[in-house]
C-alpha cells in the first residue's frame, strides 16, 4: 500500500497529518493551474506582488519603530527623568537645613547663641540625614543623570525610532496610490477584455487586413478610453522607485525576531506556485503577524524587546484551511 508520504495523483490534496506547512505546499501538484499569459494577467500579478511586498515591509517598520521607541522611553528618557527629579528633591531637602531664626530684623544674633542653636541643628541631623550625605547623594545623582544623557544620545534610540516610522508613513502613503491604481485597473481591464471580445468577433471576417487578426489590449484599451498596460506598468516603476528611496534613507536595522518571522512567511508563501492566490493568502497572514506581535506585547505595544514567534507552528493549521479552500476554488479537490 503506498504510504502517506508519497506524492498525490494531480488534483488531489496530500495527506497533510504527518507532513510539515513548506512540504505540505511543495506537494500540491500546480500543473493543472491556468499560467498567466495575458499582459493583463501579469500586470495583475505584479500589483499584487507589490502590495505583498509593501504590506510585509510596513508592518516591519511600524513593529520596529514601536521598538525603538519603547527602548527609548524605558531605557533613556524615564531613568533620566527619574534621577534628575530625585536631585531637585534633594536639593530642596538640602537647603531647607538652613535655620531662618538666626536673622532677626536683618541682623546676626550674637556669636553665643549662633554657637548655641548651630550644636542644637548639628544634634538633630545626627539621627537622620547630615547636610553632607544629601551633598554626596545629590552629587552622585548628577554624575548618573550626566551619564544617561550621554548614553541615550550614544544609543539614540528615539531617532531609530522616528526614522523607521517615517518609512512606514511612507509606505503606507504609496500603499494607499497602488491599491487605488490596482481597482482602476481591475475595473478597466474587464473592460477592456468586453472590447477586446466585441472587436474579435467584428473583425473574424476581415483577418487579412487585420494582421494577426485580432486586435492588441493596447488598441482595445485605446477604444474604451483605458489606460494602457504601458501607463500601469510606468507607475508600477515609479512607486518601486520611491521604494527604493526609502529603503536606502531608512538605515536603522530591523529587529532580529521581527525580521526573522517576516521572512519566515515569505518562504511560506514562495512554496506555493500560482501567482493569482499566493499573494492573497501571504497579505492577510501578515495582517494576522502584526497583530500577534502587539498582543504579544500588550505592554507597551509588544514590550521592550520583540517576542520570538514561530510562523509555521503558529499559522501550519490556518494556512493549510486556507490553501485548501482557495485551491477547491480553482477546481482542485482533495480527498
Amino acid at each position: 500500500m503506498p504510504s502517506d508520504e508519497e506524492s498525490p495523483p494531480n488534483n488531489e490534496f496530500p495527506s497533510d497529518e504527518e507532513l510539515s506547512l513548506r512540504a505540505y505546499l511543495l506537494s500540491i501538484d500546480y500543473s493543472n493551474f491556468e499560467k498567466c499569459e495575458n499582459e493583463f494577467d501579469i500586470l495583475r500579478c505584479e500589483y499584487e506582488e507589490l502590495l505583498c511586498r509593501f504590506e510585509i515591509e510596513m508592518y516591519m517598520h511600524l513593529l520596529s519603530a514601536g521598538y525603538y521607541h519603547n527602548r527609548a522611553f524605558w531605557f533613556t528618557f524615564l531613568p533620566l527623568l527619574l534621577v534628575t527629579t530625585s536631585v531637585s528633591i534633594c536639593g530642596f531637602v538640602n537647603t531647607g537645613e538652613y535655620d531662618d531664626s538666626l536673622v532677626f530684623n536683618g541682623n546676626l544674633t550674637n556669636v553665643n547663641q549662633t554657637t548655641a542653636m548651630s550644636q542644637d541643628t548639628a544634634n538633630d541631623t545626627d539621627s537622620g540625614v547630615s547636610q553632607e550625605t544629601l551633598s554626596l547623594i545629590i552629587g552622585f545623582l548628577g554624575v548618573l543623570s550626566t551619564f544617561l544623557a550621554a548614553l541615550g544620545k550614544h544609543l539614540n534610540y528615539e531617532s531609530k525610532g522616528d526614522m523607521h516610522a517615517s518609512a512606514a508613513t511612507t509606505l503606507t502613503s504609496v500603499l494607499e496610490q497602488i491599491l487605488f491604481e490596482f481597482m482602476a485597473f481591475k475595473k478597466e481591464g474587464r473592460l477592456v477584455g468586453t472590447a477586446t471580445a466585441d472587436s474579435s468577433n467584428n473583425d473574424e471576417g476581415n483577418s487579412s487586413n487585420a494582421g494577426e487578426g485580432n486586435p492588441s489590449n493596447t488598441n482595445a484599451a485605446n477604444s474604451t478610453g483605458a489606460k494602457n498596460v504601458s501607463d500601469y506598468r510606468v507607475e508600477l516603476e515609479k512607486h518601486q522607485s520611491k521604494f527604493e528611496i526609502m529603503d536606502k534613507s531608512c538605515t536603522v536595522p530591523i529587529p532580529n525576531d521581527i525580521l526573522h518571522a517576516f521572512l519566515t512567511l515569505r518562504g511560506i508563501r514562495d512554496c506555493i506556485e500560482p501567482p493569482m492566490f499566493k499573494n492573497k493568502i501571504c497579505r492577510r497572514f501578515a495582517n494576522d503577524l502584526f497583530r500577534e506581535f502587539q498582543k504579544k506585547g500588550f505592554f507597551c505595544r509588544y514590550g521592550c524587546y520583540p517576542p520570538s514567534v514561530n510562523v509555521e507552528i503558529m499559522f501550519e493549521k490556518e494556512f493549510k484551511l486556507e490553501v485548501k479552500a482557495k485551491l477547491a476554488r480553482c477546481g482542485v479537490r482533495g480527498g
